[in-house]
């Protein structure tokens, strides 16, 4: 329901269609030593909202007590709890938004991945030779027994091969994505936002 159109008149609630809902009747004024607040039959009281009552707009308060004298959404109260009519507020308490904006449109960078450096292996082709046991053909070191047989006759082969000689070290840049926001604006009347 559209809090604007919630409303009390001649101690009976308007519903929002325009009847009259006599479940929530005998709507009244009372008051302590704290302040004002209105009731009905029910015990119901209104909190945290504003409520028309018999044409005027009033506003509770969490506690249930009427506001006076300051300003609540972006309208002002005065001392009887009334909202002015200088607040910006029509008749019903509806208005048209003048929007002001607060916050230019901008391009946000995100990090998703932090620099760093990557360690890249560097190969360079050499000539290589291998060593191998005569009597059972198990590559071997040179100048040792074979550790498979124990022969010590070799026989070598040499080949040119790929040979890890070191790294290289590349460096990666962080890695942002950019997420667009629109501007933002406020209503100057009531601090509504979009």
């Amino acid at each position: 329901m559209d809090i604007w159109i919630i409303q009390y008149r001649d101690g009976c609630w308007l519903n929002a269609d325009g009847t009259w809902n006599t479940a929530y009747s005998g709507g009244y004024w009372a008051s302590d030593s704290t302040g004002w607040w209105y009731t009905d039959a029910s015990g119901w009281y209104p909190v945290n909202t504003w409520l028309w009552i018999d044409g005027s707009c009033y506003y509770f308060k969490a506690s249930g007590y009427m506001a006076v004298d300051e300003t609540i959404d972006g309208y002002y109260v005065d001392a009887s709890g009334k909202m002015s009519a200088s607040s910006g507020s029509t008749s019903n308490g509806a208005h048209t938004h003048t929007w002001v904006c607060t916050k230019e449109a901008w391009d946000e960078q995100i990090l998703v991945k932090d620099a760093w450096d990557e360690q890249v292996p560097k190969y360079e082709y050499k000539t290589v030779n291998h060593y191998y046991c005569a009597d059972c053909g198990t590559e071997k070191e040179h100048g040792v027994p074979c550790p498979n047989c124990g022969g010590g006759v070799v026989y070598m082969e040499t080949a040119t091969e790929q040979v890890l000689v070191g790294y290289d070290t590349v460096h990666h840049d962080a890695e942002y994505k950019t997420v667009h926001h629109d501007a933002e604006y406020t209503c100057s009347t009531c601090g509504a936002k979009k």
